[in-house]
């Protein structure tokens, strides 16, 4: 669902965006489309210096941002998924983190939907890269930090259901068990050792 919902705001904004000879669409769309290398926000200014930010660069800060985001959501939120009191302002936070260190590389996606929706309408509108054509990373990089996530927690969980043992637990737990057997042995063979009283009874 939230595939459609982006590529349904994409549609209405590139819709109620205007356009002439002079600002087309391209000029909108630059600065929205997500990509690296060429396909780059910063690649106009990039390219002047002879640099560019490449595939490596942009799967970096995807991945690092989308772990950001994905383990402060996994942190404030309970075992059933509900989230606490404080999980829309460190939320938001996040993202704002997020964003602020991918940008300038990718335009920051950080959301796989978000990617595919301006992607699909920014094709064929004379960038410098077509959208489609890089929009796997911004799939790839949310998968492999979602797994990174995962495994971190499990690993922790693991760790923290594991009960230290000393050494000294296991000796103290067998004498312990040992003079318990040793008493109840000697209450057995006292009551047993005890002379019988004769009955009184004359029915007997």
């Amino acid at each position: 669902m939230q595939v459609v919902g982006a590529i349904a705001a994409a549609g209405a904004v590139r819709w109620i965006l205007p356009t002439s000879q002079t600002v087309t669409m391209k000029t909108w769309l630059t600065p929205a489309v997500n990509g690296y290398g060429t396909g780059s926000v910063s690649s106009a200014t990039t390219s002047s210096a002879s640099v560019s930010f490449g595939i490596s660069m942009a799967i970096v800060v995807e991945v690092i941002a989308a772990i950001i985001i994905i383990a402060v959501a996994m942190r404030h939120t309970d075992a059933n998924g509900k989230p606490y009191a404080t999980y829309a302002p460190v939320i938001g936070a996040a993202y704002g983190l997020g964003v602020a260190m991918t940008y300038t590389v990718t335009g920051a996606a950080l959301n796989p939907a978000r990617a595919t929706g301006i992607a699909l309408f920014g094709q064929n509108q004379g960038l410098s890269t077509q959208p489609l054509q890089q929009l796997w990373i911004f799939w790839l990089a949310p998968v492999l930090a979602a797994a990174i996530v995962a495994l971190v927690m499990i690993i922790a969980d693991m760790a923290s259901k594991r009960k230290p043992k000393t050494p000294a637990d296991a000796p103290i737990d067998e004498a312990t068990d040992a003079e318990a057997d040793a008493h109840d042995i000697a209450v057995d063979a006292a009551v047993n050792a005890a002379p019988q009283v004769p009955s009184t009874n004359p029915e007997q």
